[in-house]
């Protein structure tokens, strides 16, 4: 005969295992709940809406503490232009899920092309330390050894995908495509200045911001004395504000030069940025040396001042150094092309600004540096 003990024990045990089934149902429901809303963010990224994706992203997120939805909610800010609550959610998502290596590679890519490199590789080297032989992390690892590194393989597969989405609707036929350098969106949103070289017999151009917005381009004007090409955007992009600045650099100021590395295909990526101080003006009628080091295939970059304002654009001369063309130059030559006698119809006027955090200056650098891509 059963004792009252193991009677009332057995119904305890029935009721938990009632409990733990309902619970199972619900947390299965919710989990396929959470799943429709991670794919339908993901969705709405590739289609180029990246606010609705932010917003379907951060709903999936409220349903559990989950790294492959932080991660793309990491991707959704980039493609809004948010660096900086970008980079400080991927260090959450880093530091809270170490369960997920993969995380780190993402937070890693962030700090190096925003201008914190060392830090960057050195926090990749210490998660593949505690996670060996992991793909993501060594793949990373090793990419980011290169200054001006291209991600690829494994790096561009979701969710750590180290690059701004590639958004179908924008592409025609992106297997012809390359990266041939990078060029600057003026204050209108409308126009842009683009190596000349790269556009000479093209039958196809094209600019992508480091957002990933693709937008087809129509020459204006040679402009053969700078080596540059005034263009015209078919659709407007929102550039913020350019502000160029209020006076010529100098020899020793701290400036940052951003850049997208050139590649044999089309694809999208985000631009990196490099710290340094401008160098000395060369002998009269030339230039002065960039004094920032860039990657040798880097052969132009968008240069700005420690307030985020541009104060020109980087060309390399016949020997390859890399020169600073300043903004003066810029206004007087975009004067002569459009008839302006100043070119301030589409170059920026200064603001008073302070020093900004670097975060800030690639956030604005962001919208403002161009990809340019060519077709056959």
């Amino acid at each position: 005969m059963m004792t009252a003990r193991p009677l009332r024990a057995g119904v305890a045990a029935l009721l938990l295992g009632a409990v733990l089934v309902a619970w199972g149902g619900e947390h299965a429901a919710r989990s396929a709940a959470h799943e429709r809303l991670l794919q339908q963010g993901e969705g709405q990224l590739a289609a180029g809406d990246a606010a609705a994706a932010l917003d379907t992203l951060e709903r999936a997120a409220a349903m559990g503490h989950d790294p492959d939805t932080e991660m793309a909610l990491v991707r959704a800010l980039m493609a809004q232009g948010e660096y900086r609550r970008a980079q400080a959610f991927a260090a959450h998502v880093a530091g809270g899920h170490l369960e997920a290596p993969e995380a780190a590679a993402l937070y890693g890519w962030l700090l190096c092309v925003g201008g914190q490199c060392p830090y960057g590789r050195a926090l990749v080297e210490q998660a593949l330390g505690r996670a060996a032989n992991h793909p993501v992390l060594a793949a990373a690892a090793a990419t980011l050894r290169e200054p001006g590194a291209l991600p690829g393989g494994i790096l561009l597969q979701r969710p750590q995908r180290v690059a701004p989405p590639d958004i179908a609707a924008q592409a025609a036929h992106p297997e012809s495509w390359r990266v041939a350098g990078s060029g600057v969106l003026m204050d209108d949103g409308l126009h842009a200045l683009l190596p000349l070289e790269a556009l000479q017999g093209r039958a196809f151009a094209a600019v992508r911001d480091g957002l990933g917005r693709l937008r087809t381009v129509t020459l204006v004007r040679a402009i053969a004395p700078l080596g540059l090409a005034l263009v015209r955007l078919d659709v407007r992009l929102d550039a913020g504000f350019l502000a160029r600045g209020p006076r010529e650099g100098f020899a020793g100021s701290p400036s940052y030069a951003v850049a997208f590395t050139p590649s044999s295909d089309g694809a999208a990526a985000w631009p990196w940025l490099y710290a340094g101080f401008l160098g000395r003006a060369g002998a009269a009628g030339t230039a002065p040396r960039l004094g920032i080091e860039l990657p040798s295939r880097v052969a132009q970059a968008v240069v700005y001042d420690a307030a985020g304002r541009m104060l020109g654009l980087a060309l390399r001369d016949d020997q390859g150094t890399p020169r600073l063309l300043s903004a003066r130059h810029l206004r007087d030559a975009l004067g002569e092309a459009t008839g302006d006698a100043t070119g301030e119809v589409l170059l920026p006027s200064h603001e008073a600004a302070a020093r900004l955090n670097v975060d800030d200056i690639y956030q604005r650098a962001m919208r403002t540096t161009l990809q340019v891509l060519v077709g056959p």
